[in-house]
Formats: C-alpha cells, structure tokens, sequence
C-alpha cells in the first residue's frame, strides 16, 4: 500500500495541474461563460481540499477569476470558505485568501468582509498585518457608504492599543486623521 501511495499522489497532482490549466484557459477565453461558472463550484471544494498546494491553487484560480470576470457572484457563494482561509496553518494560503477577499470586494459585501479582515487583525500574522492594514483602509474608503464610521474608529481603536508595530500606528493615524478630515467636509 505505501508504494500506491505516491503514484497516486503524482497522479493527482498531474491531473490537477491539468484541471487548473483548464480554469485559467477558460477564464482567459470566457470569463462570464457557463463552464466558469461551473468551474468556480469545482475551486470551491479546492479550497477546502486537505493538501496545501490544491487550496493555494484554487485560491489563485478564483483571484483570476475576480480579476477577469464582469461579476463576482459565482466566487462570492464561496465568501465564507474565503474567509476560513485567513485562518489556515499556510501563510501563503492566508495570504492569498487576503487578496482574494480584497479583490471581491464590493458594496454588497463589503461590511462583511472589512469586518471580518478587522476580527481577524488582532490575531494575524505580523507579516501579514501592514497589508492588511493597508487593504482595511482602501476598502474602507472605497465603500465608505457602507462599512461606517464607527467600524472605523473600532478597528483603529483596536490597532492602537495592539503591540503590531510603528507601521501599523502610523497608518492608523493617518487613516483617523482622512476619517476626521472626510466628516469634516460631508464625504463621509
């Protein structure tokens, strides 16, 4: 049985790669075509596969996805796996599910998503927090409508009374200060 055990594996990870190749070719051709949008089911249980690389993979392919497509529907059924994703023991899998969830970002799920990027803040990774930081704070602005002002003045409160570094201070400060100034002029 142990002998099975890697040809199977090589096996997978050949039919995989084919598998991948296939979506981004389709992404590339049709981003909006019926076979995208049943392949996006398909990177859907990627990102819950067992093997670190597979839930990379599918990870990237949706990033392709949302890059190329003219609507994110089909990748945001898969939001709260996204979302699981920022807790997995890889941080190149954390940290494609970060872009991934800035990427598909948009006025009906914006709340969701800064929020949970703010829950999730206090316990990432330090290599991992000035980016989200940064990204917090475009969304933020980006959708200002919709993620409010006390959402905000929460997830600043929190970065500055956590030890997560200058940088991060820095850019919270900056952040308060355009928060203050926008309500200041009425933008916000």
């Amino acid at each position: 049985m142990s002998q099975d055990t890697p040809r199977n594996v090589q096996h997978n990870n050949a039919q995989n790669a084919v598998l991948f190749e296939a979506i981004n070719l389709a992404i590339h051709l049709d981003p909006d075509s019926k076979v995208v949008a049943n392949a996006s089911i398909l990177l859907g249980r990627f990102i819950l596969a067992k093997e670190t690389n597979v839930r990379y993979l599918g990870l990237d392919a949706m990033a392709h996805l949302a890059a190329c497509s003219n609507t994110l529907e089909p990748i945001k059924k898969h939001q709260e796996t996204i979302i699981l994703s920022l807790k997995d023991r890889d941080i190149s899998v954390r940290r494609r599910a970060l872009d991934l969830l800035y990427s598909m970002c948009d006025t009906s799920n914006s709340k969701v998503i800064v929020g949970e990027l703010v829950k999730y803040l206090q316990s990432a990774d330090y290599n991992l927090r000035e980016e989200m930081v940064l990204k917090i704070a475009i969304l933020t602005e980006r959708f200002a409508t919709e993620v409010c002002c006390p959402l905000c003045e929460c997830w600043i409160k929190r970065l500055t009374s956590s030890t997560s570094g200058m940088s991060i201070r820095s850019c919270s400060s900056s952040l308060l200060l355009e928060t203050t100034s926008a309500r200041k002029s009425g933008t916000v």
